[in-house]
């Protein structure tokens, strides 16, 4: 079966140092191109360096009959146009977290999207890595006992004023970037119907986005999450579950580099175990769990009940 041709929606700088490099690995899809509406000359430079055409403009691309699907990093405020146009001019879509910033956006491009028969993609891709794997296997195992509670953080120091996550019109903010990651977690390992039970979200004196955030989120069990996360922090990647006999905990969470076993660390009234995960190329996973999607539709049910519950989350934390 050919390859999915796979094109870019600008030439961001994730793209060239993640996205990239692991689709040049891919067996299932190619890269084809990658259009700019501002920088030309990076589009071209991207294009050369990694072997595609370059386009003027999004609409070009997205007019490209040749061109399966696109890879979306930009800006999040910009995630629902462009996602929209993609799916209107027949393409899959595999875009950037957060999917869109709004709930009511992303409930919307899941109907198109379903209408047109065309897969849609969130990457999130360390739910995909052998660390999360693992944990649910040993937790599942019962090497914990009953799970009781979640934790989650995920904190980096502030970055430059300029970068996208400090401007609120770009869709910034420490809950749309950070703390998805959390969210995204959590429900991993919570059961039925988790909800938003209680949200803190701190602006920074200088900025008009939320820095500092932290959230409570139940299932129907009662099973509780702990969500911390920010941008103006002592780096921090963390999963920790803990049960009724023991407790299992991983750093790296998020972030682990594709060629990083990643230590899971249980403990219980016996001693502590260290175990290991295989080494995970997260942006290559998703690409491929992706590009099953576009082959075989009966495989996008969950995958868009995952988007959509991850939109909701953050809405009920954003206005809770």
């Amino acid at each position: 079966m050919d390859k999915i041709r796979i094109g870019i929606l600008g030439a961001a700088d994730i793209a060239k140092r993640k996205f990239l490099p692991s689709l040049l690995k891919s067996s299932t899809a190619v890269f084809a191109g990658v259009a700019s509406n501002s920088s030309w000359d990076k589009a071209k430079k991207l294009a050369y360096d990694f072997g595609g055409k370059a386009y003027k403009s999004y609409e070009e691309i997205l007019e490209d009959k040749e061109i399966d699907a696109v890879y979306i990093p930009l800006p999040p405020s910009f995630h629902a146009k462009w996602i929209k146009n993609a799916l209107e001019a027949g393409k899959h879509v595999l875009s950037e977290k957060p999917f869109t910033t709004s709930y009511a956006d992303t409930k919307s491009i899941i109907s198109l999207s379903e209408k047109k028969n065309l897969a849609v993609f969130e990457n999130y891709g360390f739910i995909y890595s052998d660390q999360i794997r693992l944990m649910k296997k040993l937790l599942a195992e019962g090497a914990i006992g009953d799970l009781r509670q979640i934790e989650a953080s995920f904190g980096f120091p502030k970055r430059d004023a300029s970068d996208f996550r400090n401007v609120k019109s770009l869709g910034g903010g420490a809950l749309l970037d950070a703390g998805g990651y959390t969210i995204r977690a959590a429900t991993i390992f919570l059961g039925d119907n988790p909800v938003v039970r209680a949200s803190v979200l701190r602006e920074a004196s200088d900025h008009d986005v939320d820095f500092w955030d932290s959230i409570l989120m139940t299932d129907d069990n009662n099973i509780s999450a702990l969500l911390s996360f920010g941008m103006d922090n002592l780096y921090r990647c963390t999963v920790r579950l803990w049960g009724s006999t023991g407790e299992m905990y991983t750093d790296r969470a998020f972030t682990a580099p594709s060629d990083l076993k990643v230590p899971i660390t249980v403990k219980t009234s016996d001693g502590e175990t260290v175990y290991r995960s295989e080494a995970s190329d997260q942006f290559l996973l998703s690409i491929e769990n992706f590009t099953a999607e576009i082959r075989d539709s009966s495989l996008r049910a969950d995958t868009n009940s995952a988007v959509l519950l991850q939109s909701r989350l953050a809405d009920q934390a954003m206005h809770g």
